[in-house]
């Protein structure tokens, strides 16, 4: 009796569930059937009158290391800067997405005013074991946006070819020049030079790695030894480091060097026109040659004098801008009724400039006569 009960009670209220979901049906098409133009435009002027989302761009992020080959623990600190097109008022909302698989908690930021908005974000990751991973910024408002990846390797406690004896693979590097004064410009490049050595011929994987980025990788097959490099045109004064990372079946090594960049424009050394000092007396009067020689940075400049054919006073002057110069005519060279003077620099570049002198020898005047004699 208890489930011819219960049978009648569940029969009951499948009735009643059909008869509310008829109900419902019925309002909701009564509603779709009262809609009215005015209604409609009403609808159309909220969305119209509803302020749209800002724009929303998200850097990569960039880690303060890419590659990391010391001891560990180590921190590194990633960072993403976020572009809003604000309007008004705003919320950035933002979380971190770690390369496995996990996220960060979702933080935010207020933001108001009208124009572009930049937003720098970062996080610090402490690392205690070699991994290869990457970071990505997820904007969860006020629109959904996620950046590309930014990746790293850290390596702790990698051997390095000088400290473990006699290993399978030797590595060595070196950057030419590493002390680079000069235009940044195109085309002034600084190379770095790799050597692979190995103990038997095998094939090795190994990649350049410039202030953290990797800039060129292969895998090569090494009999006894091979050399690779690269070069790069600095763009900025700057000091860094590249690394030759080199991995094999058998065994790993890798070497480092630095390097440092000072950006000035070339250098220039310029000679003004020889001003030629001529008393006036007797013929054998000496001749001075003045001259001014400017640089545009501080330069130890090589120069020398060639008075009527004769190479004379050689010196070496630091000069740091205009320094005048100076030298007196030989006695015997003075006699002659012309001649030419030159200045020669020789270093650090090569210039010279020549001029003709006229030495107006005047005779020793005639003591006047008496009358009558």
């Amino acid at each position: 009796m208890k489930s011819l009960g219960l049978a009648r009670r569940v029969a009951a209220l499948g009735a009643s569930t059909a008869v509310l979901a008829t109900m419902v049906a019925g309002l909701l098409a009564g509603s779709a059937q009262a809609a009215t133009p005015a209604s409609a435009g009403h609808k159309a002027q909220v969305s119209a009158t509803k302020p749209a989302k800002p724009k929303v761009s998200v850097s990569t992020p960039k880690p303060s290391v890419a590659y990391y080959d010391e001891a560990c623990p180590v921190d590194i600190k990633f960072t993403a800067r976020v572009k809003v097109k604000l309007t008004g008022k705003t919320v950035l909302a933002y979380r971190w997405l770690h390369g496995d698989g996990s996220k960060s908690k979702v933080r935010t930021i207020k933001l108001s005013g009208k124009g572009t908005k930049y937003v720098t974000v970062s996080q610090k990751l402490t690392f205690d074991q070699s991994v290869k991973g990457w970071e990505a910024l997820e904007v969860l408002g006020p629109r959904h946006v996620v950046s590309k990846k930014g990746y790293f390797e850290v390596a702790c406690g990698k051997k390095v070819w000088d400290e473990i004896g006699h290993p399978k693979v030797w590595a060595k590097a070196w950057a030419h020049p590493d002390d680079y004064v000069g235009p940044c410009t195109p085309g002034n490049k600084i190379h770095f030079g790799g050597v692979i050595k190995v103990d038997e011929p095998q094939w090795v994987r190994y990649r350049w790695i410039l202030n953290g980025e990797v800039v060129e990788s292969d895998t090569i097959k090494v009999w006894d030894s091979r050399k690779v490099g690269f070069g790069f045109s600095p763009r900025s004064s700057h000091h860094g480091w590249a690394v030759l990372d080199v991995d094999s079946r058998h065994d790993s090594a890798y070497a480092k060097v630095h390097y440092r960049v000072r950006c000035e424009d070339p250098l220039s050394v310029s000679v003004s026109e020889v001003s030629v000092s001529q008393p006036s007396g007797a013929c054998k009067a000496p001749v001075s040659f003045h001259a001014t020689i400017t640089t545009n940075r501080k330069a130890l400049v090589s120069y020398h004098w060639v008075i009527n054919g004769r190479a004379t006073g050689f010196t070496h002057e630091w000069i740091d801008g205009s320094e005048p110069v100076s030298i007196p005519g030989d006695a015997a060279d003075a006699v002659k009724t012309q001649g030419s003077v030159k200045l020669v620099v020789t270093s650090p570049v090569s210039v010279e400039r020549t001029t003709l002198y006229n030495q107006a020898c005047q005779p020793p005047a005639e003591a006047p006569k008496a009358d009558g004699a």
